[in-house]
Formats: C-alpha cells, sequence, structure tokens
C-alpha cells in the first residue's frame, strides 16, 4: 500500500502521544465544595426555590473538567468564570437538600457554546446515582461566539428545562455529563454532533420546593467502560452509571465473539475479568483483534505510540478494519452514500480510488469512527476540500493524500483541517501526502484573488494563511498516535497537536 512516486520531503516515522484537553487547554481551578457568595437561590410566587449553582460555589462539588476564572475573551458569564475542557467522559458534580422527598424539580443549565454554528451536544443528569435522562439529554446548541473581548447578547444562555427529576428528603447529589447517540428532548430528537462533550456551564439551575444548597463534599470520578469493537465482544460491569464514588470497587468481564479474541485493556492491563478500585476518572476499553490475524512489522513503518498502550507500553495490536466488509470510495457521492458506515465503530476496510472532492468551495466533513483501515492500493486516493475527522480507535490510514480544505470561515463550510484526530485513539498515519497552497485557490484550481466580501480578515497576508486551516490536527484528547513516512508541504500552518488558544 505504499505511494510509488519519490518524496523530496518526508517526515519518517513520527510517533505522536497526546493528552491534549477538549474544548479548550486552560488549566483547572478549586475542586472543593464552594464558597458563601457565589450561588444565588431565589424565592419564586409560586413557592418554589430556583438555585443557581456556580464554580466553586455553594453546592458545586467537583468537575473534572477546568473551572476558568478572569477570562476576558467571552465575557458575559455571571460569577468568576466558568466550567470548560468538558469532553467526553468529564462530569460536573452538584449538592443540594430538600426538606421532603419530590417528584417535581426541574433542571437546566446556563452554557455557552462557539466551535460551530451547526454543534449540538445533549447532558445526562444523574441523581442520586441513578441517570434520569437516558436518550432524553437536555439539548444545547451554537451561541453566539461574537468577538473576543466583547459582550455580546446570546453568547450565554439558559437551555429549556428537564422536568419532573425526583429529590430525596436530605442530601442528593447531581451529575451532569455528557450524551452520545440519538436523543429526544421536548419532542424533538437530535444526535449529538460531539459524542459526550458537554458546553461551556456557566451555573447548574434547579428548581423545587424545599430545596437548599446541598454540604455533601463526596467526592466521585468518573468510569467509562465500552468495548471499542461491538462486532467482536462486549463488556459487562458489576457497577453501572458512569459517575462512581472515589474508593469504588469494580469488576469489568471482556466477552469476545466468535472469531474474534480479547487483547487487552485500555490500560494495558490483560487480565479478565479485571478488579479495579476507583480512585480517579478512569477509562477503560476493550481491544479486541481477529484470531489469527498478524499485525504490519516495524519495516512496514509500524512503529511507536499507536503500538502500545498505557506508559508501561503495553503491546497493543491495531488491526483497523481487518474482519469487516470492504467497501471502495471514488467520489463525494460515495461518501455521502457510506456516511453512516463510516462513522460507526463496526470495523470496514475502505478502499479509495480516486478524487473525492466538493463541485463548489463549500467545504464538508466526514466522521469516522473505530475500527477502519482506510487506504489507496495504487495511490490515486485523495481527500480535496474534504475534512476526515477521526473520531474513534484503532484506525489505519495509508498511502492517501490530503489537503486544499477551505476553512468554515470561507463560504461557511463545515470543513476545516485536511485529516482531524479529534480526540482518536490509536491510529496509524502511513505514506500519506497532505498539502495545499501558500496561496489560495478556488477548488477547480483557478488562481482566487483577495477580496473583503470573501474573509473576515482585513490583511491580504493573513488571508493567505487562513485560507486553509491546518493539514494534520491531534487535539480533543489525541493518544496513542504514529504518524510515519509522511510528506507535508505547500501550506502555511501544517499541523496541530493540542486544541484551545
Amino acid at each position: 500500500m505504499k505511494k510509488s512516486k519519490k518524496y523530496v520531503g518526508i517526515l519518517t516515522a513520527l510517533a505522536l502521544m497526546f493528552g491534549a484537553v477538549g474544548c479548550s487547554s486552560d488549566d483547572g481551578g478549586d475542586n472543593t465544595i464552594g464558597s458563601e457568595n457565589a450561588s444565588q437561590a431565589t424565592q419564586n410566587e409560586d413557592g418554589t426555590t430556583t438555585l443557581t449553582i456556580q464554580e466553586n460555589g455553594k453546592g458545586f462539588v467537583s468537575t473534572t473538567g477546568s473551572v476558568k476564572t478572569g477570562d476576558t475573551n467571552w465575557i458575559g458569564y455571571t460569577g468568576d468564570g466558568y466550567i470548560e475542557s468538558l469532553i467526553s467522559g468529564k462530569t460536573v458534580v452538584y449538592t443540594i437538600k430538600a426538606d421532603e422527598a419530590i417528584s417535581d424539580a426541574k433542571i437546566a443549565v446556563h452554557y455557552g457554546m462557539w466551535n460551530t454554528q451547526t454543534m449540538v451536544r445533549g447532558i445526562l443528569v444523574t441523581v442520586n446515582g441513578k441517570q434520569i435522562n437516558t436518550g432524553k439529554a437536555i439539548k444545547t446548541t451554537y451561541t453566539n461566539k461574537g468577538t473576543k473581548g466583547q459582550n455580546v447578547d446570546g453568547r450565554w444562555i439558559d437551555s429549556d428545562y428537564l422536568t419532573g427529576v425526583s429529590l430525596n428528603a436530605g442530601s442528593n447529589t447531581i451529575i451532569i455529563e455528557g450524551a452520545s447517540g440519538a436523543q429526544t428532548f421536548n419532542g424533538e430528537t437530535y444526535t449529538p454532533t460531539d459524542a459526550g462533550c458537554l458546553p461551556n456551564i456557566d451555573y447548574l439551575i434547579v428548581n423545587g420546593k424545599g430545596i437548599d444548597y446541598g454540604t455533601d463534599t463526596t467526592q466521585y470520578v468518573t468510569l467509562s467502560y465500552a468495548s471499542e469493537n461491538e462486532t467482536a465482544g462486549t463488556v459487562t460491569s458489576t457497577v453501572t452509571g458512569t459517575s462512581v464514588a472515589e474508593g469504588t470497587s469494580v469488576t469489568l468481564t471482556a466477552e469476545a465473539k466468535t472469531g474474534w479474541t480479547f487483547e487487552c485493556w485500555s490500560d494495558g492491563t490483560t487480565a479478565n475479568p479485571y478488579t479495579k478500585t476507583i480512585s480517579e476518572s478512569t477509562y477503560l476499553f476493550a481491544h479486541f483483534i481477529p484470531e489469527g490475524y498478524t499485525s504490519p512489522t516495524v519495516s512496514d513503518g509500524y512503529m511507536g505510540y499507536a503500538t502500545v498502550t498505557s506508559d508501561s507500553a503495553a503491546a497493543y495490536t491495531i488491526s483497523g478494519g481487518a474482519g469487516g466488509t470492504e467497501i471502495t470510495i471514488s467520489s463525494l457521492e460515495d461518501m455521502e452514500t457510506y456516511k453512516t458506515e463510516l462513522s460507526k465503530d463496526v470495523p470496514y476496510i475502505v478502499k479509495v480510488t480516486g478524487l473525492v472532492t466538493t463541485s463548489d468551495n463549500v467545504s464538508v466533513y466526514y466522521s469516522i469512527g473505530s475500527n477502519k483501515t482506510i487506504y489507496s492500493p495504487d495511490g490515486t486516493g485523495r481527500f480535496k476540500n474534504v475534512e476526515v475527522r477521526v473520531q474513534g480507535a484503532n484506525v489505519i490510514i495509508q498511502n492517501l493524500t490530503f489537503g486544499e480544505v477551505i476553512g468554515d470561515d470561507f463560504w461557511n463550510g463545515k470543513g476545516n483541517d485536511s485529516l482531524a484526530l479529534n480526540g482518536a485513539r490509536h491510529v496509524w498515519v502511513d505514506h500519506c501526502e497532505f498539502q495545499s497552497h501558500l496561496t489560495p485557490q478556488n477548488n477547480d484550481g483557478t488562481a482566487l484573488s483577495y477580496s473583503s466580501e470573501i474573509t473576515n480578515e482585513s490583511d491580504e497576508s493573513d488571508w493567505k494563511k487562513d485560507f486553509y486551516d491546518g493539514l494534520l490536527d491531534i487535539k480533543n484528547g489525541g493518544t496513542w498516535i504514529t504518524i510515519s513516512n509522511c510528506y507535508f508541504h505547500d501550506h502555511w500552518k501544517a499541523c496541530l497537536c493540542g486544541s484551545g488558544d
């Protein structure tokens, strides 16, 4: 699967390990029970109380995201700041108390979300250890980003309420986390575009009779577990839910299906069943490979972080789409036809045999799930003005050309980066070419002159540099990545490793 053309410049066997935070890269803040004066309680005419629970305010317990204080860019928040970096698996924990048991409380959030205008995220709510809105996550959509440093309407808004929430008499623990998969909220069905992520949270809103801020400081952490490939095997646990109290003992069992074998957990452990005391946020995934599978060798470029898992360098075999159905892509229409298959975590071997591009300057993107091999058998496979966004694990990408993706600031496109490893794990990118142009072009190859009508840039030099975004971005928690034998050229901003400002 190697390209026959001789490269003048080669990035050889570059193995990259990333633990980049998502949403933003700012440092976290104090994770203790809050102060007296940040949160507010309002008594309503109907006899209910509305609590707003600020980060580090009364009723706030902890977050596995980051508390951002003193921000001067995205102002309009209340209190000292807001909670960010709430990527998949991150949670926020609150505590309230009720004079007596009630079943008609309501929960909402005051939030901001600014990445793209098409983004939507869902909020799942767990009360006293039980997730109460599975499949019915609170819907949050893009809010007005505006200009840095300026207070604009709609940057921070309230979500709709989740109603019919039951609270116990006395102490109650409320945990929020991001949703994945199809959701139905207030009669509307939607699918979050950023699986498992939360928006930036200014404060939690709880409404009900006889409620007040709680004082329970029990710390909760996130437990995520799954099979990387449901076709190959399943995982069961002795606990339910994704938030557990510190010190909880959990036993996970991986069960391989016929034709597959369990290799390891994502922390490198090979024990099965696996018993672990959860003292910090933990993400465990079972990795299965086809029986009799032969992995590539170092001579093929297969080396580095993609071939291991955990800091102890326990072996991890990338099998990509092995064991899956083969599909052929030769046009944008084919990408659209197989859009669902590409985004799933089911194994597929994707053979790219021609130019995949748009008919105009409007960029697009396609999500790639786990367990995929995407390659060109003869080196003719090329993605142009099409972002390939890998959001899964166990992915092989070989012998392809990526580039010339016009950023979404121009012509309202949806794509930005040529190849984005967005929270992806265990990805091997090998013998690929990445390129655009130092001077902007229309997608049909004709020259494009600077015009203030088609750009947000006031300076022509900045316009040239920003017209195409990244060639290869590894961000939002991307981990265990190898980039080998790849050629990067004719581009202003080649690679991003990390995320945020």
